[in-house]
């Protein structure tokens, strides 16, 4: 999974049950089966401001080409 730099964790916290979101010693629990392993996730440079969609630092087409690769050699069958 390609994902914009501070986002790679989005997936596994948004798979939780949070009964305290606001609590500064909420625990996140590995996962035992996350959907997308985190080595499995890299992350690029990119920044949109909402709510207008700004681009505010453009897209690192680099690190996409440096990402494809890295899948490639991990052999993932879809790209």
């Amino acid at each position: 999974m390609i994902t914009t730099r501070n986002f790679r964790d989005i997936l596994h916290i948004g798979r939780h049950k949070r009964p305290y979101n606001f609590s500064l010693h909420f625990y996140v629990p590995w996962q035992s089966r996350p959907l997308i392993k985190r080595r499995n996730r890299i992350a690029v440079t990119e920044c949109i401001r909402p709510p207008t969609g700004d681009i505010e630092t453009p897209l690192n087409e680099d690190e996409i080409l440096e990402a494809v690769a890295l899948f490639k050699k991990r052999a993932f069958g879809l790209l």
